[in-house]
């Protein structure tokens, strides 16, 4: 009589433990992956919405799209090459840490980026590459190159983008698309400094019409 009970006691400790992982394994895996084939049966709808059922017509479209299809060979080329190139560097990094001279100093410089934080190296090379010279060290050793052999610009820390632009800094620039005049147009400018602009900064005039309006009864 108690090797019955003693089983039932077994077995709803075992769903006591396994019990919590089974309901979020499904919530996490089984979940997503049933309402996503059952999304991919229906087209979409207003702000995202699931519109009107169209069976299989986007696993076509997927199939049939030149874009996929590059997404597929280019995951196909990392998938391959990608192992080969780093199994064959490595066995020559192998080879190398033991047989050269230096073998301490060659591993230190080959183990040490492995050592560090991949969140710190990346932090700490966003700073070195940020575009702002006050802020990039990589800017400010740039720029600094720059101002030793040429003039520095009124505005240095004013910098604005390529696009949307044509011109110099020295001609001045242009935007490529015509605007008419009262119309307001956020211009892409990016390194302004709005807590300590530069001291002979002006406000931009307000643009006057080259044409008197008519004005109808």
């Amino acid at each position: 009589m108690r090797e019955p009970g003693r089983r039932t006691q077994t077995r709803w400790l075992a769903l006591l433990f396994i019990g919590p992982a089974a309901i979020m394994l499904g919530v996490i895996v089984v979940y997503p992956f049933v309402w996503s084939v059952i999304r991919s049966l229906f087209d979409d709808g207003p702000a995202g919405g699931t519109g009107s059922f169209i069976g299989l017509r986007n696993y076509g479209h997927v199939f049939t799209d030149d874009s996929t299809f590059r997404a597929v060979k280019n995951n196909l080329i990392w998938v391959v090459i990608a192992p080969t190139v780093i199994t064959i560097v490595g066995l020559i990094f192998a080879v190398l840490s033991e047989r050269v001279r230096w073998a301490t100093a060659f591993k230190l410089v080959l183990f040490m980026p492995m050592a560090i934080s991949f969140l710190a190296s990346g932090v700490t090379f966003a700073l070195i590459y940020a575009d702002q010279p006050s802020r990039g060290l990589a800017n400010a050793i740039t720029t600094g190159i720059h101002d030793t052999f040429y003039s520095t610009g009124r505005y240095q820390e004013v910098h604005p983008r390529s696009s949307g632009f044509t011109g110099s800094a020295n001609k001045g620039y242009t935007t490529t698309a015509s605007y008419s005049a009262g119309r307001p147009v956020l211009l892409p400018l990016v390194g302004l400094s709005l807590t300590s602009p530069p001291k002979d900064l002006q406000t931009a005039a307000v643009p006057t019409p080259s044409f008197a309006p008519k004005v109808g009864r």
